[in-house]
């Protein structure tokens, strides 16, 4: 993020805004809250160190509710909030709504949780967490492998994750 060119008004000013696109009040809230004190913790230090070329990094956190729509609406806002890129959203839905947005306007949107297919993808949208097919496979080489088992129950919850999960270690 910190690569990304500045705007203008943020190059002449003291400070570098990234936007924080969360579903903080949702079913998700508690790993918002996670990500969110994370981020926080990462902008804290950056500042500590002297900021980006001299400039403190300052928080933009909006709350999409877990909904797409309204992603795709913040990540506009964000941007004309002059953000210089734009971590999140946390959920597969509301991360592929706003890919689109964010490769219209040609901000750099990195997804923390992000798991499914992202179909804008490549040049301003990207994930730091791996998908659920690789995870899936991964987990079931593992037991396949290295544990030997011949049979398994897979239990999970039935949260979008853990459904996504569960379903690519079962087809592997």
């Amino acid at each position: 993020m910190t690569g990304c060119t500045a705007p203008r008004r943020e190059a002449a000013g003291l400070s570098v805004r990234v936007g924080l696109l969360l579903p903080l009040r949702s079913g998700v809230a508690a790993s918002a809250r996670v990500a969110a004190e994370g981020a926080q913790l990462a902008v804290d230090e950056v500042n500590r160190e002297g900021g980006v070329r001299g400039r403190r990094v300052r928080l933009a956190v909006e709350d999409d509710q877990r909904v797409p729509e309204e992603a795709v609406r913040l990540v506009a806002a964000l941007v004309g909030q002059e953000a210089v890129g734009i971590v999140g959203p946390l959920t597969d839905p509301t991360t592929i709504a706003a890919a689109g947005a964010a490769t219209r306007f040609r901000i750099v949107l990195i997804s923390p949780g992000a798991i499914e297919v992202l179909p804008y993808g490549g040049h301003y949208v990207f994930r730091t967490a791996i998908s659920a097919r690789a995870q899936g496979a991964a987990v079931a080489a593992f037991v396949a492998d290295r544990l030997r088992v011949p049979r398994v129950a897979v239990v999970h919850d039935s949260s979008e994750y853990g459904t996504a999960v569960a379903m690519a270690f079962e087809e592997d």
